[in-house]
């Protein structure tokens, strides 16, 4: 299920980008927010490719990585959508 759904968050992340990131960037509000998530999801597909295909050597460490920039993400997520659907007029 955690594949299934990384998998959709990447479809997600793509159709957002040419829509969503213009009109946030172009209207200035929740840069903080809208620009950390864009950098977790990297750091996410990053560590998540590292722990298919990297080396053996650093899967401890990745895999600690993989599970703190999650939970951030998560949370910045939820303070984002929270922030959006209470100040949104």
């Amino acid at each position: 299920w955690h594949g299934v759904a990384a998998i959709l968050a990447s479809i997600a992340l793509g159709s957002i980008l040419p829509f969503h990131l213009k009109a946030g960037l172009k209207s200035k509000k929740k840069l903080l927010s809208g620009l950390s998530q864009l950098g977790f999801l990297l750091m996410l597909l990053i560590s998540g490719a590292l722990l298919y295909y990297g080396p053996i050597v650093f899967r401890d460490q990745v895999i600690l990585v993989h599970w703190l920039v999650g939970l951030i993400f998560f949370v910045v997520f939820l303070v984002h959508s929270i922030y959006a659907a209470k100040y949104s007029l």
